[in-house]
């Protein structure tokens, strides 16, 4: 009776560990082949397991181009799962404000909002030819608005391509700009139909997305909750 309890769990597991096993051929550089599953990122090594059990580390610069294209998106993907991939930030910023024009009794500034990113390679990887897309919430209140939320919300996207990212290292840059205004009515003036005296342009938000060889590695948004309440193909439109 206890044998055959067991007997099934020992299929379950023979049959977990078959799903997990991965095996592909891979090519080294001077042409030999073996079958192996990838198992682990170790440092800027990847941890290699062939059919017949043994497992070692190797540069991934030991096989071929198109096996390191393969082996460079699987620790990446790898380590992103982990969380030891990137750190990214994002704080809104923008311009020095200027005095415009914008109607009689109106008291008028502009300026540029965006956002400085920052992204941290936690990784002992360099990070080659990574692409970033983004797009980035900026309400547009309206004039005499009667409520904070009346206006239009523009999503302004923006992409970059960085050539590397060294090791244990930062990268930092702005997004493109979006043109934002406030206003103020001039002492003695009023909106005819009661509206509000302030209106000011607000960034609300930014979904930051990073690919290396157009695969999706890795994506973070503040808040947080845009990722979930927002489609990307609607954010970001090619």
């Amino acid at each position: 009776m206890p044998l055959y309890r067991l007997f099934p769990a020992l299929l379950f597991c023979l049959a977990a560990a078959l799903a997990h096993a991965e095996y592909r051929e891979f090519t080294a550089k001077d042409g030999r082949t073996m079958k192996a599953e990838l198992i682990n990122v170790v440092g800027d090594k990847i941890r290699i397991k062939r059919e017949d059990g043994s497992a070692f580390n190797v540069s991934p610069s030991a096989f071929s181009k198109e096996d390191q294209e393969y082996i460079t998106l699987w620790m990446l993907r790898e380590l992103s799962g982990r969380d030891s991939l990137l750190d990214i930030q994002a704080k809104s910023s923008g311009t020095t404000p200027k005095e415009v024009n914008v109607g009689t009794g109106i008291l008028a500034e502009r300026w540029d909002g965006y956002y400085k990113i920052k992204l941290t390679n936690k990784s002992d990887l360099p990070l080659e030819g990574i692409q970033i897309m983004y797009g980035f919430w900026a309400f547009h209140m309206e004039l005499g608005a009667d409520r904070r939320r009346e206006g239009k919300t523009e999503i302004v996207q923006g992409e970059l391509t960085i050539p590397q990212i060294k090791a244990r290292s930062d990268f930092e840059f702005d997004s493109v700009k979006a043109d934002m205004l406030s206003t103020e009515l001039a002492r003695g003036y009023v909106w005819a139909d009661g509206g509000k005296d302030k209106s000011l342009d607000k960034l609300e938000g930014i979904w930051i997305r990073v690919y290396y060889d157009d695969q999706l590695i890795q994506e973070w948004s503040n808040p947080s909750s845009l990722k979930e309440k927002n489609d990307w193909s609607k954010v970001y439109k090619k």
